[in-house]
């Protein structure tokens, strides 16, 4: 074989190497780290996990995900590759039908060890305190960062009324500590009580532009005081995450 033809051999080699690694880039994808991900919902029961997002790149594509569950704590990786006629968007609808009722924490995983994010625990949505039957969860637990009002719900399980103000406040996490968020210097709540009857429920918003804080990516805590006529001042709360 001439020199020639044993260059152009090469070259032909070279390009067919480099056009299977596109396509398998294009089909399988890499893992992306967490902040490129978005988690828009989450639903778990015992057998069934269905979990919504979006990639926050729109040059990026959903191609896949994998995940392993290590003790009561599940691992999600997901991967995306450049859109193309493969796979031509970066929304995803992950649904696992797995014996999931040990898991209570979902982390997503990035493409390193440290690079990890708590994105649903089972006690996000709802905090009950000393063994009250009363309820507080956000409409969702995962925000974007343009997100204006929150929308959440007390539930009133018991079979005694409860009471509770129009206030509340803000906390966010820093380093595993619960910070305290401060309020507008002119910010003013209703001075009413609100009576919730038994087995009853009431929605309202929080108001996040009446904070004198930023609210960037990471996890918050809104807490109230609810009382009913055995205990007074009970602390319930409830979690959300902007990313």
């Amino acid at each position: 074989m001439s020199r020639v033809k044993k260059t152009f051999l090469i070259i032909i080699i070279f390009i067919v190497i480099i056009l299977i690694s596109i396509t398998i880039y294009l089909s399988i994808g890499t893992v992306v780290g967490t902040q490129s991900v978005f988690i828009d919902k989450i639903t778990k029961d015992n057998k069934t996990l269905q979990i919504n997002g979006m990639t926050s790149n729109s040059a990026l594509a959903f191609s896949g995900y994998s995940c392993k569950v290590k003790g009561n704590i599940l691992y999600l990786k997901v991967r995306h590759s450049l859109g193309s006629f493969i796979h031509n968007t970066g929304e995803f609808n992950i649904t696992l039908n797995n014996d999931l009722k040990n898991v209570n924490y979902i982390y997503l995983q990035g493409n390193k060890t440290e690079d990890k994010k708590l994105v649903w625990t089972k006690y996000s949505q709802v905090t009950q305190q000393n063994s009250l039957p009363i309820q507080m969860s956000t409409e969702n637990v995962n925000y974007k960062s343009s997100i204006q009002k929150i929308k959440f719900r007390i539930t009133n399980k018991g079979n005694t009324l409860v009471t509770f103000g129009y206030d509340y406040y803000l906390e966010k996490n820093k380093n595993g500590k619960w910070v305290d968020i401060p309020f507008k210097k002119d910010t003013a709540f209703i001075a009413a009580l609100s009576l919730l009857n038994p087995k009853k429920s009431r929605e309202d918003s929080i108001v996040l532009s009446m904070s004198d804080f930023t609210f960037d990516a990471g996890s918050y805590r809104m807490s109230k005081l609810v009382s009913t006529k055995e205990r007074k001042n009970i602390i319930i709360s409830c979690n959300f995450n902007i990313n």
